[in-house]
């Protein structure tokens, strides 16, 4: 029967036994086909009814498809006009009509006056508010690249802001901060993320780092594994002497995993790079190529491990000796039982094969900051 779960083809023999076993209370759930079910009813919502029965365990069905019901013993059941009663209910299939006892009073409206079982909105509303809450704090662990479909409520944009602030005072006096913002905008097909970050450092009073860095990406599935996409990476680093890197690409994408806690996608592209120096060196342009992956996890609905590695060789100028390397790796946990508070730590490294002079090759951030999560 279509709109009933987990009942399929024994709903005709159940109705035809006339009846049910193992189940307490026998309650009757009437559908608009003119079959019967009997058990138990749990909740009653908007959208669907709620069945405990003793051949098919807990069946769901929808509202729509629900005429009438009658229980064997009173209910909480809230009504159309806001109150919320114990109540009995009876439904009368030779009549079409629903009635409810509230105190020894009876009343009787037909069943589709004011729509399914008239003026009864909700059976057990305190048990559909406590499943709804759970509902929603699964999808806290949920990640949001894992579902083809649109989000139900058209809540399209999630993210999080990162705050980190260190210091200490004596021998040196070091201070730190490091702040940055991202945000993702899924339609299920698409995908719009956008990060920025700040990372500046003193120590006696001489600034000793000061790192500025932005990414826009934006990704269009063609399957359900492939994608493409472009993006836009902009980075600015006092102390590497660059005023300014810019690189876009554009490329393919596949996911090897996708999974409700578990995404794990690569992609690769081609593009243009493009720096702008701080120390009098004329800037420079060139054709560059991008592979890499992103890997995303939460372990036991509490511990999130992210990981984004990419690397950028310069196809047009010996790609095996000059290439850039960017490694991302993160650990998330909720900060106590929070579901928008956490703590998060990250390591970062970029390596260039072939620095300017009195460069480092290799650049390492660790950072620990406060996250608070939309």
């Amino acid at each position: 029967m279509q709109g009933v779960r987990w009942l399929g083809g024994v709903s005709a023999l159940w109705v035809a036994l006339g009846g049910g076993w193992g189940v307490a209370s026998a309650d009757t759930v009437y559908l608009a086909d003119g079959s019967r079910l009997e058990g138990l009813v749990e909740t009653l919502s908007a959208d669907t009814l709620e069945l405990q029965t003793g051949f098919a365990g807990e069946i769901a069905i929808q509202r729509d498809l629900v005429v009438g019901v009658t229980t064997d013993q009173s209910a909480t059941v809230a009504l159309a006009d806001g109150r919320t009663v114990e109540a009995k209910l009876d439904y009368a299939p030779e009549t079409g009509r629903q009635s409810y006892t509230v105190g020894g009073a009876s009343y009787s409206v037909a069943a589709t006056a004011t729509g399914a079982l008239g003026p009864i909105r909700q059976i057990a509303p305190q048990a559909i508010a406590v499943n709804q809450e759970k509902a929603k704090q699964a999808e806290q662990f949920v990640l949001p690249e894992a579902s083809l479909a649109a989000p139900k409520d058209g809540d399209y944009w999630s993210g999080e802001f990162q705050l980190g602030i260190n210091g200490n005072s004596g021998n040196t006096d070091n201070r730190s901060i490091l702040a940055s913002a991202a945000a993702l905008r899924d339609t299920g097909p698409t995908r719009l993320s956008l990060s920025a970050s700040v990372d500046r450092e003193q120590e006696d009073g001489d600034q000793t780092a000061e790192e500025y860095q932005g990414e826009a990406r934006y990704e269009n599935d063609i399957t359900s594994r492939t994608f493409w996409y472009v993006q836009e990476k902009l980075e600015r680093d006092q102390f590497q002497n660059l005023d300014l890197r810019s690189r876009t690409t554009f490329g393919p994408g596949y996911f090897l995993v996708r999974q409700d806690q578990l995404i794990f996608k690569v992609r690769a592209g081609l593009g243009y790079q493009y720096e702008d120096y701080t120390d009098g060196e004329s800037s420079q342009g060139e054709a560059t190529a991008e592979l890499g992956w992103d890997y995303a996890q939460i372990i036991d609905n509490w511990l999130k491990l992210t990981h984004e590695l990419t690397v950028y060789p310069e196809i047009t100028n010996s790609p095996v000796d000059n290439y850039t390397l960017d490694s991302v790796l993160a650990a998330q946990v909720p900060l106590a039982s929070s579901t928008v508070w956490g703590v998060k730590l990250s390591l970062e490294n970029e390596y260039n094969s072939n620095p300017q002079p009195g460069v480092e090759s290799t650049d390492t951030t660790y950072a620990i900051g406060v996250t608070r999560s939309f």
